[in-house]
């Protein structure tokens, strides 16, 4: 029994068509307002007893008859328009995409606010339209500053990957310091769990401040676990203050290096493309316009989409040429009356 009203439940293609169904109310109104001033009209003009003879061909009832086919039509068009689906069938389909895990830099110089409104907000909304671009690819989440953690492991389901992007912040690590090694390690730990995958792809988010790695040793991890990086680097060259803030989220100062001077945290555009030419990735510098997010999207495009898994989907039939007929059907009819 709850098979069969799964079966006819009704679904909505396009529901945010909503909108329009305002407009079909106030014109079908306007039917009837015109069919009621036309009968008026003519019940002035002559008398019931003598319309036939003085208006031969009028009758209100044809007039009434006229407005509710035409709001019929209009209904029809609008149901139409929102996609109407119901019975549905089960397909099997073999997905096909790439692995692509994101690591993204959360220590404290994240929130230098050389970009607006700071570093790590601005690249999580960089990441949400990356996202919006990608299809059927899977993608994971990485976390690191001092150490590195996985926050979302590779999956397919991007609401999910977003949710736990929204949770992140630069407390979700306490550690002040960045360790890009470490967000590598734990990249080829993830990738070597997904066996035969031709392409590991790491898209690594930081600002390139790395005071707990060697250079040198992170590209030969690189080029042994066979990882193609693809870096995007955030903030400016020329740099800016680290704000410090309180419990309760009020900035308080800016940090300061051991002198006691204000320290200044700037963009290392050097070791980045120095990670992401070992493996033949690519470096892109997060910018205010989207034109690094269809770069970034074209290099991804360049790998050879593999096997993911084959996935049950349910497939709903769409059922608004039913209403369409129905719209064509009461308007002929509102022509031939």
């Amino acid at each position: 029994m709850m098979h069969n009203q799964f079966e006819y439940m009704v679904q909505w293609g396009a529901p945010e068509r909503i909108w329009c169904l305002p407009f079909i109310i106030v014109i079908s109104i306007g039917f009837w307002v015109w069919a009621r001033r036309t009968v008026r009209m003519h019940a002035l003009l002559a008398h019931a007893r003598h319309v036939q003879f003085m208006l031969p061909g009028f009758a209100a009832w044809r007039m009434y008859m006229r407005a509710a086919l035409l709001t019929v039509g209009l209904l029809g068009i609008a149901i139409a328009l929102l996609q109407p689906q119901w019975g549905h069938k089960e397909v099997s389909v073999q997905q096909e995409g790439r692995d692509v895990l994101i690591a993204l830099d959360v220590s404290g110089s994240m929130q230098a606010q050389d970009v607006k409104p700071n570093r790590l907000a601005f690249v999580k909304l960089k990441i949400r339209k990356l996202l919006a671009r990608l299809s059927f690819e899977r993608v994971g989440l990485i976390l690191f500053s001092g150490s590195a953690f996985v926050q979302c492991p590779l999956t397919a389901d991007y609401r999910t990957f977003l949710l736990f992007l929204d949770q992140v912040t630069t407390e979700s690590i306490s550690s002040g310091t960045t360790a890009i090694g470490s967000a590598i390690m734990k990249a080829a730990e993830l990738f070597n769990r997904s066996q035969n995958r031709k392409n590991k792809l790491l898209l690594l988010v930081t600002d390139g401040e790395d005071f707990a790695s060697r250079v040198e040793e992170v590209a030969r991890v690189i080029e042994k676990e066979k990882i193609t990086v693809f870096s995007w680097g955030v903030g400016t060259t020329q740099g800016a203050p680290v704000p410090l803030f309180d419990s309760r989220g009020v900035m308080t100062g800016y940090a300061k290096d051991k002198m006691g001077a204000i320290a200044t945290t700037k963009l290392n555009e050097e070791l980045l493309q120095k990670l992401s030419s070992a493996m033949g990735g690519r470096y892109e510098r997060v910018m205010p316009d989207d034109g690094d997010v269809e770069r970034i999207m074209q290099a991804l495009a360049g790998y050879e989409r593999e096997k993911l898994e084959e996935r049950s989907l349910v497939q709903y039939q769409e059922r608004y040429p039913l209403f369409l007929a129905i719209t064509w059907a009461s308007l002929l009819l509102e022509w031939l009356i």
